[in-house]
């Protein structure tokens, strides 16, 4: 996946060679969007400040495939014009609290393919104009209480395929105005109640791919409404009716490939979709029907899985032929039925096209 700055790059670059006085930066090769004039490459011994580019400002930051184990304090100091930093694999292992030090218009921050383990208070905390923040492809497993924190214009932050197992709501205290949460490909395991009672205009939320097995009441309190919220290939049995507040829209709903075996009436009642998806589901037959017809009078529609298009996956199954009805509880020996008849359905031309059909452990 490339990751790009908002500017536009110019042709013309020249190159220079800059140093200063900090600890992070040692043959550093860096590409410099200038306020006025064309981009240039330097090669930073030290730290980046508005000196570095003369008499010109900065107002972006590139580099790509470089070697930088510690982003420290002041890395980036007195940067008034700075808009955006985009290091793509630069071998990031630790960020330091005070990297960015009075860098006033900071609206876009991209550190993504490194080795970032934690997200400490004190980081991204003092960025007034942060908009949107790109963690991906790192090894995240520790985000500190208020990490994200008091970043009143932050909108959209983008954690997947990290090691986060947890979610934890004081993240966010006082960061109103978050849009969209995007922590796919991690190990989260449940979502507490009370979830995100700091993120009032939260629309997206993406916990796709993850081990979530267990949704606390009253997790989504405080939200009447969601653009998409994406819990597909986790590992949830029930979607209980007291995680959901009186009502809830949703426009798209992604629950396929979990051990669902049936959504409770009460929960039901509760929802307002206008897409979903149930593929890779262990359905008991009665209770898809149920949810079928449900999905009829509402005039939601049934959307397909990518990964289980020609894939010779169950529908539903039905082991007591005699009853017709919905019996809302768990059944472990008819999910178990469910995984082996994939695991032994007839192969495939693509197998890794079904990888995540359905969540077999």
């Amino acid at each position: 996946m490339r990751y790009t700055l908002p500017i536009l790059f110019l042709t013309s670059i020249s190159i220079r060679t800059f140093t200063c006085t900090c600890d992070s930066f040692r043959n550093f090769k860096v590409t410099i969007i200038p306020v006025e004039g064309a981009n240039y490459n330097i090669t930073v011994n030290s730290c980046i400040n508005d000196a570095t580019a003369g008499s010109n400002a900065i107002r972006g930051l590139y580099a790509k495939d470089q070697d930088l184990p510690t982003l420290a304090a002041n890395s980036f100091a007195n940067l008034n014009e700075l808009e955006a930093i985009s290091f793509d694999n630069c071998s990031i292992e630790n960020l330091h609290g005070g990297v960015f030090n009075n860098v006033p218009r900071l609206s876009r921050v991209f550190l993504v393919r490194s080795f970032i383990r934690k997200v400490s208070f004190g980081v991204f905390n003092n960025l007034p104009s942060l908009i949107k923040l790109r963690l991906n492809s790192n090894k995240i497993d520790c985000i500190e209480e208020n990490a994200f924190a008091n970043i009143k214009k932050l909108k959209k932050i983008y954690m997947g395929h990290n090691k986060v197992r947890e979610w934890k709501g004081n993240w966010f205290v006082n960061s109103s105005s978050v849009e969209k949460v995007n922590f796919e490909f991690n190990c989260i395991e449940r979502i507490e109640s009370g979830a995100f009672v700091n993120l009032p205009k939260i629309s997206a939320i993406n916990f796709n791919y993850n081990n979530i097995s267990v949704i606390e009441a009253g997790a989504f309190q405080g939200i009447t409404h969601l653009k998409y919220l994406g819990l597909r290939y986790n590992r949830l049995t029930t979607l209980p009716s007291d995680i959901v507040p009186k009502h809830l829209s949703i426009d798209s709903l992604f629950i396929d490939a979990n051990k669902l075996n049936f959504i409770p009436n009460k929960t039901l009642e509760k929802l307002s979709l206008k897409n979903i998806t149930l593929d890779g589901n262990p359905w008991k037959c009665p209770c898809l029907e149920v949810i079928g017809k449900w999905l009829r009078a509402t005039n939601a529609k049934v959307k397909a899985s990518k990964h289980c298009r020609n894939s010779n996956v169950l529908q539903c199954i039905n082991l007591e032929l005699l009853h017709y009805d919905c019996i809302e509880s768990v059944d472990s020996g008819l999910t178990d039925i469910f995984i082996d008849s994939f695991k032994n359905r007839k192969p495939v031309r693509n197998n890794t096209e079904h990888e995540f059909c359905i969540r077999s452990n």
